[in-house]
């Protein structure tokens, strides 16, 4: 005799099937999330390569197409939507107080929350995006305990709300995800101090040219004024007669030209009293 209050054996047989099958595949998908999660940490992801990577396998543990993730934004003092999948792309750049909504409780608490009826929830944030909200799960990523973001997911069919098992599953997700995330950020600041390492060193090596330039320069012009010194100090063939000076080419120059080209000297033009008495006798000029 079949009871009224209990489905026939059969039928419980292969729900409890599916019901196993369900949770093999999320824990699968799980043991994948904290395998590659694990990869990021060896690997050294970049900073936002891996936040990609932690929103989507979040997503396919809770089995939710529909994520968003919060960056604390210290100048500002706002938790900002870095990411947004399935029905919260359209959320990034969203801003929120730390205090707001499912993701500022989870920041200023540090703890996963999960939220069974969002529509009734006192603290929820109304929002387009959130108005056939169901459920929600929130939970903290971390930098040496202290909170830095918010990885957000939704489930809008009744038919799938999250449960504990998935908020403990989600927690320690967040836990391995948060030291992946340190790593990135410590690998970025490495990244970024090594770049700006080699631009002091190009700017410096260029200054070096510069100044190896200059140098050069100015030895030239010094090795040519020392040896413009010397010709002057050497002995100098002069016309006995008008007094010109022959140069290296052989050509006669005045003795001011020749002077005032060999160094810094100049002339200025006058007349002694003796050739003024010899050349203007008439004149009274001294």
């Amino acid at each position: 005799m079949i009871s009224d209050n209990h489905p026939p054996a059969p039928v419980a047989l292969h729900r409890e099937i599916n019901d196993l099958r369900k949770k093999l595949s999320r824990q699968q998908h799980y043991m994948d999330s904290v395998h590659e999660t694990t990869m990021g940490l060896i690997q050294q992801l970049g900073v936002n390569t891996l936040l990609e990577k932690i929103l989507t396998k979040a997503g396919l543990l809770a089995d939710t197409p529909d994520t968003f993730l919060y960056l604390y934004d210290a100048h500002a003092d706002e938790l900002v939507v870095k990411l947004g999948q399935g029905i919260y792309v359209d959320l990034v750049g969203a801003r929120i107080k730390p205090d707001q909504g499912l993701a500022g409780k989870v920041y200023t608490t540090g703890e996963s929350i999960l939220v069974d009826d969002y529509k009734t929830w006192p603290k929820r944030i109304k929002h387009p995006l959130y108005e056939n909200l169901h459920s929600a799960l929130g939970i903290p990523l971390k930098s040496n305990t202290r909170p830095i973001g918010v990885v957000g997911l939704g489930s809008f069919d009744p038919a799938k709300p999250f449960g504990p098992e998935d908020l403990k599953q989600m927690a320690r997700f967040a836990e391995l995800a948060s030291v992946a995330l340190g790593n990135a950020r410590l690998n970025d600041k490495l990244q970024k101090e090594l770049i700006d390492r080699k631009k002091a060193e190009e700017s410096v090596r260029i200054l070096n040219a510069e100044l190896e330039q200059r140098v050069m320069e100015r030895t030239a012009k010094l090795k040519q004024a020392f040896s413009e010194i010397k010709t002057l100090k050497g002995i100098l063939p002069i016309c006995s007669e008008c007094k010109k000076i022959r140069n290296h080419k052989g050509d006669w120059k005045r003795l001011e030209i020749y002077i005032e080209k060999k160094s810094e000297a100049s002339f200025s033009h006058s007349i002694c009293p003796e050739c003024a008495k010899a050349l203007y006798p008439d004149l009274d000029i001294y």
